[in-house]
């Protein structure tokens, strides 16, 4: 829930110049969709999981879309609902593992705001999201670890990196912004 602010308060985002969305990328089991809540009260914004609009849109949850569609039809969907959330207020926007590793999608984050990879290390990814039912692409151990390891050059081309590991979720948002006064792109500045 997005706090309001007087004309003459100046808003917690706004302290670190920071224009377009916020987006947390990174692999499954990350934390994304728990500190984003947490960062977006410390920010003054609303929160957005781009996995929950999916489901909500599609009306059936993320591993009945992958049985009955597959990822190709999800992924479309993913990149189709991040346009969407492109044109929305400024807000904190947690994207599911794959949605970072789609060109498309990295073009449409980068002209529209930061991206701040949280890192996790494979053994701690694999315990959360096994003990997950939402993880369609955790169910067999040497795919995902591949899948891992595919996706962290992905991960690289983040903003901004903050490591989870034996972090909190407060201790994560305060990494992110102490690091936010270091990134000076203009959202509408497509990355080269």
């Amino acid at each position: 829930m997005k706090r309001p602010f007087s004309s003459d308060t100046q808003r917690p985002d706004e302290k670190f110049g920071l224009k377009g969305h916020l987006y947390l990328v990174g692999f499954m089991g990350s934390g994304k969709s728990t500190v984003g809540p947490v960062l977006a009260g410390q920010l003054g914004r609303s929160f957005v999981d781009l996995d929950d609009l999916i489901v909500d849109a599609a009306k059936m949850d993320i591993p009945r879309i992958f049985d009955l569609r597959g990822e190709a039809h999800f992924r479309e969907l993913e990149t189709g609902m991040l346009a969407e959330v492109r044109d929305r207020e400024p807000a904190v926007v947690a994207l599911g593992g794959g949605a970072f590793s789609q060109a498309p999608n990295r073009d449409l984050i980068f002209k529209s705001g930061i991206a701040v990879t949280l890192r996790i290390p494979l053994e701690l990814a694999w315990l959360r999201s096994t003990q997950m039912d939402n993880r369609p692409l955790a169910r067999d151990r040497n795919q995902f670890e591949a899948l891992y390891r595919k996706r962290q050059p992905d991960y690289d081309l983040a903003d901004l990196k903050v490591g989870v590991s034996g972090r909190s979720p407060e201790q994560i948002c305060r990494l992110i912004r102490d690091r936010l006064e270091t990134v000076h792109r203009n959202p509408d500045e497509a990355r080269r």
